[in-house]
């Protein structure tokens, strides 16, 4: 919701210099063919080839030559039409009569229009669309109630909850999650998050009678003229439209086409703690190369800004869908957790190629990721430097510290480094400390530098003594150079220094490595693929045995995860039977993939909600909402009775498979599809 702040009380002047030459509206001629019709309320269509207006005649008149010619429209006779309005695809045009006080419609650029009589005369004005044309508003200046349409005006519903307000001056936001209005009863500003079926008075500044409400084209600034003492005023919207596109949902991520929409993901509200976009498992999509070499000029010379930290982790999706993030600068030698990705938990990120980095930091450093828990990596690459300033490092190509276990879903999958990687210990050309997390398919080819426990794969290695290296580390190697001759691929194993290769896959020939013939790859799982290049590309996120594979289960145990998501699925159902409501959660983190796969083999529940529910709201209600989405394919999280950005999240995407307006408010039309 917008606040309103910064207010002025001194009059601001905006000037805004054209660059468009030779543009002048000094001279002007009189439109003399049609006579003295004295028109009024001139209306374009969306696409500028028609023009409407009315004259005192009480006649509709057309232009198509942008008003040199009129043609008088006679069909519906001298109705004396007001408060023309197209739909934003210019279909549907809605005017009301002074003289009967009804609604027309005309989807013939006002040719002909047909009265709209399923709510009576009530004489409706302000006629208003959502940005995305689903929805249509007004007030009635008969009664002063708030009236909606669905359908372009052919039937309307009064919206009594806020009461007889008497609003005018409707105005949307750029991306149709805020609309604004005033009150001609109180004077006040009023605020819709839900398309007018209810509103929210603004008390801060008091009944200014603001009106000419305009919103900057990227939505930050919101400025309106008082009509009490006619001063200018400002709004900030503390939550601005900072990406190109998207809800965030799987199905509608956020669309990132430049570096600074790829550093919104840090954006911070106004009170400096609350980070919107990192923690809620939104979903993160690139919609083409990006250009970040200016990033040598941010923030005084210190960069980029890594993506999450420890105290605000990213926990979400990115998808970079094969596109390259190109000459990052990030030189903060005072800071852990650095990387494009400072800090990552229980995320995925795939499909992107950093080149030309140069990344500096204090510790946990990675090129792509400084810090990395429980997540999950695939074809990714990473080529530049990568430095570590500290007496304790834990610096790597792609990945600084790695951590999950041998039964998470974290994995590196078919990702590589070229970086050259320095820092003091625990050092690796593709990760500088794994804890227990596997990596399959990846290499490394970079030069790696400075004092212990340097690998040209992992500077350190720990896992579970009942396991080998084969399980962690499958069909992975490095480009032993002759920089690298005096370091193994993993230089410490469990605390035990190595003194040679462990890893059966390295080359000290860079040809011999890049080569189609190299042996990196030898079985059915991850096909490794060069295609006269290093880029890897592979689909799946896990391996996928079938019998008769070669490798077996317990060769490589992540066959274990994949099965264990039916016997999670019934623990989940089992103990939300039982009211067990904390443990079926933590059943839920521990196996979120593998409990939505299996939903089907769930009992179901029946929902019967009988309230409105929407963002912010609590209760039983909600907590049942919640059981509900997660056992029917839409992950909202845990089951708290709190109607978060999550749950949110889950709603839009069962509307949108529903065939419903993706708003994020459980209302009759959503809940007549929860059965």
């Amino acid at each position: 919701m917008f606040k309103f702040k910064n207010i002025f009380f001194v009059i601001i002047l905006f000037t805004i210099s054209l660059s468009i030459p030779n543009i002048s509206f000094a001279v002007w001629t009189q439109q003399t063919d049609i006579g003295i019709l004295r028109l009024r309320n001139y209306t374009y269509s969306p696409d500028g080839t028609s023009l409407i207006s009315s004259a005192n005649n009480g006649y509709p008149y057309i232009s198509t030559d942008n008003g040199a010619t009129w043609t008088q429209q006679t069909s519906v006779g001298a109705l004396s039409l007001v408060y023309y309005t197209y739909s934003p695809d210019g279909t549907y045009l809605i005017a009301t009569s002074n003289n009967d006080s009804y609604t027309y419609i005309s989807t013939d650029n006002g040719a002909t229009w047909t009265q709209q009589t399923s709510v009576g005369a009530i004489y409706l004005y302000d006629y208003t669309y959502s940005p995305d044309g689903t929805y249509l508003i007004a007030t009635s200046d008969n009664d002063t109630y708030i009236y909606t349409s669905t359908d372009n005006g052919a039937t309307w519903t009064q919206q009594t909850s806020a009461g007889a307000l008497y609003l005018s001056d409707y105005t949307y936001s750029p991306d149709g999650t805020s609309l604004i209005a005033t009150s001609n009863n109180d004077s006040y500003t009023y605020i819709s998050t839900d398309n007018g079926a209810t509103w929210t008075q603004q008390t801060s500044v008091g009944a200014l009678v603001l009106n000419d409400y305009t919103y900057s084209s990227d939505g930050t600034y919101l400025i309106a003229t008082s009509g009490f003492d006619g001063y200018v005023y400002i709004s900030i919207n503390e939550n601005p439209f900072i990406f190109e596109n998207g809800s965030g949902i799987e199905g509608d991520p956020y669309q990132i086409s430049t570096c600074l929409e790829l550093q919104n993901i840090n954006y911070v509200l106004s009170d400096g703690v609350t980070y919107p976009y990192l923690s809620e498992s939104y979903y993160f999509k690139m919609m083409n190369d990006i250009d970040c070499s200016d990033t040598l000029n941010w923030n005084s010379g210190t960069g980029f800004e890594s993506v999450g930290n420890a105290t605000n982790k990213f926990i979400g999706n990115f998808d970079g869908d094969g596109y390259i993030v190109s000459d990052l600068y990030i030189n903060r030698s005072a800071e852990d957790n650095i990387g494009l990705f400072g800090y990552i938990e229980n995320s995925v990120i795939e499909n992107v190629g950093l080149e030309d980095i140069n990344i500096t930091g204090y510790s946990y450093v990675g090129g792509l990721v400084g810090y990395s828990n429980y997540s999950h990596i695939e074809n990714t690459y990473t080529t530049g430097s990568v430095t570590d300033t500290s007496s304790r490092s834990y610096v790597g190509g792609l990945v600084g510290s790695l951590n999950g276990s041998l039964f998470s879903i974290g994995t590196i999958v078919n990702s590589y480094s070229t970086c050259s990687v320095s820092g003091s210990s625990s050092v690796g050309g593709l990760v500088g400390i794994d804890n227990g997390d596997r990596i399959y398919n990846s290499f490394a080819t970079g030069n790696v530098s400075l004092f212990d426990y340097v690998g040209g794969v992992v500077g350190r290695l720990f896992f579970d003594s009942e396991y080998t290296i084969d399980d962690v580390i499958f069909n992975s190697g490095w480009y032993e150079s002759v920089d690298n001759l005096e370091f193994n691929d993993i230089k410490n194993i469990n605390g035990v220094v190595t003194l040679d290769n462990q890893l059966s896959h390295h080359e000290t020939e860079l040809s011999s490595f890049y080569s189609s013939s190299h042996p990196i790859y030898n079985g059915t799982v991850y096909p490794w693929v060069y295609s006269g290049s290093p880029w890897i590309f592979h689909n799946n996120s896990l391996p996928d045995f079938n019998e008769g594979d070669e490798e077996t289960e317990e060769e490589i145990p992540t066959r274990s995860i994949r099965s264990s998501g039916s016997s999670a699925s019934t623990r989940y159902k089992n103990l939300l039977a039982m009211g067990n409501e904390n443990e079926a959660n933590k059943i839920l983190e521990q196996f979120p993939n593998q409990i939505n796969q299996n939903n089907n083999q769930l009992d179901k529940p029946v929902l019967n909600l009988i309230r409105t529910l929407r963002y912010g709201m609590s209760g039983d209600d909600v907590k049942e909402l919640q059981k509900y989405l997660n056992t029917h394919g839409y992950e909202s999280g845990l089951v708290d009775g709190k109607f978060g950005p999550k749950t949110r999240q889950a709603v839009i995407k069962f509307q949108i498979a529903n065939s419903l307006v993706g708003d994020g408010i459980i209302g009759p039309l959503t809940r007549a599809k929860l059965k």
